[in-house]
Parts: C-alpha cells; structure tokens; sequence
C-alpha cells in the first residue's frame, strides 16, 4: 500500500514554474547547440501537410513547408543599374 500523498497541482505548477528561475545563464546556454550556418533545421509541423503544392492547398504548415521548398528554385536576374526609370527593360 502507498502512503505517500499524491502529487498536487499547485505542487507541480510551482515546480514547474521554478525549474527556470533556479538555473543559471550558463546552465541555460549549455542545454542548446550554438547555431552554425548552413546546418540542418528539424522541425515538426502541426498538422502534417496533406500536399505541397501552394496553388492547390494554402494551409498554414504548407505554406510554411513548401516555400521553404520552392524558395530557391527561382533565381530573377539581376536588373541592370545604368537604365533610366522612362527605360524598359529592352532598352528602348
């Protein structure tokens, strides 16, 4: 028989609520990975996205997946600076 007595709410919202006030900046630091350019970002979106077309489905997590996708599919060239505004881009 357990004659412990169970754990209550208010215990555990004020455990809860100090873990982070009793660590220290250095503690705190040390739980992260400095971030380094060009790494890997793992994520997970909810809901799953049920397609990743933009067209077709513009759901929050898709559009935040698939641009991410088809960002860097798309390369404009860059506009020539020694045009005038009246000047299109055929020069005419």
């Amino acid at each position: 028989m357990n004659t412990s007595a169970p754990l209550s709410r208010r215990t555990l919202l004020a455990a809860t609520a100090l873990g982070p006030a009793l660590m220290t900046l250095a503690q705190a630091q040390a739980q992260g990975v400095a971030p380094k350019r060009g790494g890997t970002l793992n994520t997970v979106l909810t809901p799953e996205p049920p397609v990743l077309i933009l067209g077709v489905n513009s759901q929050g997590p898709t559009l935040v997946c698939a641009s991410k996708i088809y960002q860097g599919l798309v390369k404009y060239p860059p506009r020539p600076r020694h045009l005038r505004q009246d000047q299109g881009s055929d020069g005419a």
